[in-house]
């Protein structure tokens, strides 16, 4: 394969950032997903793929509502829907992805395809909230009473879901049966919900090794520390003046991923945040603007990705909403700017394999290997 198909490196970090407005890069195409040598093909008058944004004075968005491929095919509306169909052609695939490198989806599927985008990874990215594994998954965990008496009674192997949920406890006691029970088998991800009727201790023996865990507290003392083997920590509520947030992550030396529902909560956990030093990515799940981008900056979480609704994951929402900050644009409900559903904070790119659950088709996958090889056999044949 030629050079233009070699893996890209994520050793290069991207400038850094201080405000996620500030950026505004009008080298981005406005156009959906096609580029400018696929809508010269097209036939027919004024291309669909053509259109720009256009910001009337009564404050009009016009965009398309499909996008026709170079082969014919008519693509869904949302990007991420067609980045991951299986029936495009391999071109057409490609094509869609290097017209939407403002995405992480776009970035590392190019990257599983070993291409190089044609446009590197940003300070400010985008990301659609079903990308992102950690949150959903974890508030509708399976219930774990349930699918143990399940496994036990069922003729059939029943295969562990990514998130068992042991439900709440309200004393130490609680925590103490959970530990002793799986701490010899425990595997995965878990949720539990911590009511806090009397003080809680988490448990210092028979710690389960659990690599992904959730606590939602809804009140209460709250002291000791989650199990050293967690590699990702979801922290909801704790609104509590009672809990010992400096304690929670004493003994975390794996953890990658620091996952909270507000700016409120990461303001208590940074003094945790600075002495943790394998953390890679910290996760504002709080929608709207983030109060907490200039803080994380100065601890070297310098790069963020804006989580997004699925419909907003593209270069041509990203072109809009640039667009209406540079002009002072306001709608009144808001349509054309992103609807912010967290922000991801991260140091290294590395990370963000785990922040974005998504993967090329087989049958694109196999393609591209197969393109692959018969690129190296002419150049073994043409040096031979």
């Amino acid at each position: 394969m030629s050079s233009s198909h070699t893996s890209k490196s994520r050793s290069q970090t991207p400038s850094r950032i201080d405000n996620e407005d500030e950026l505004l890069d009008d080298s981005i195409s406005p156009t959906d997903s096609l580029s400018s040598g696929t809508r010269k093909r097209q036939a027919g008058g004024e291309s669909i793929c053509s259109k720009k944004l256009k910001l009337s004075e009564n404050d009009v968005i016009e965009r398309s509502e499909s996008v026709l491929s170079c082969s014919g095919t008519v693509l869904p509306h949302s990007f991420l829907e067609t980045i991951q169909s299986t029936i495009l052609p391999f071109e057409d695939y490609i094509t869609i992805l290097e017209n939407n490198t403002r995405t992480i989806e776009a970035q590392l599927l190019m990257e599983q395809l070993k291409h190089v985008a044609p446009k590197p990874i940003s300070a400010t990215m985008i990301m659609c909230t079903s990308s992102f594994p950690f949150w959903d998954r974890f508030i509708n965990g399976t219930n774990a009473e349930k699918w143990r008496n399940s496994f036990l009674t069922s003729k059939n192997p029943i295969p562990k879901p990514w998130v068992l949920d042991y439900g709440a406890v309200n004393a130490t006691r609680g925590f103490e049966v959970i530990y002793d029970s799986l701490h010899k088998c425990a595997s995965g991800g878990m949720s539990i919900s911590v009511v806090g009727t009397q003080s809680i201790i988490l448990p210092s023996y028979n710690i389960p090794k659990w690599m992904h865990m959730s606590i939602l507290h809804q009140g209460g003392a709250l002291s000791g520390y989650v199990p050293p083997s967690l590699e990702v920590l979801i922290l909801r509520r704790f609104t509590s003046t009672a809990v010992n947030f400096n304690g929670l992550l004493a003994r975390s030396n794996k953890l990658k991923i620091l996952v909270v529902d507000s700016c409120k909560l990461m303001e208590k956990m940074l003094p945790s945040i600075t002495t943790t030093s394998s953390l890679m990515s910290v996760v504002c799940k709080q929608r709207g603007t983030c109060s907490s981008l200039k803080k994380l900056s100065k601890l070297g979480f310098d790069s963020q990705i804006i989580l997004v609704p699925i419909e907003q994951v593209s270069n041509s929402f990203w072109k809009m909403d640039r667009r209406m900050i540079k002009e002072n644009i306001r709608m009144p409900n808001g349509s054309g700017r992103f609807t912010r559903r967290g922000h991801i904070y991260y140091r290294d790119m590395k990370i963000l394999p785990y922040l974005c659950n998504v993967t090329v088709p087989q049958v694109l996958l196999g393609e591209a290997k197969s393109r692959d090889a018969l690129m190296e056999a002419k150049m073994r044949a043409a040096g031979g």
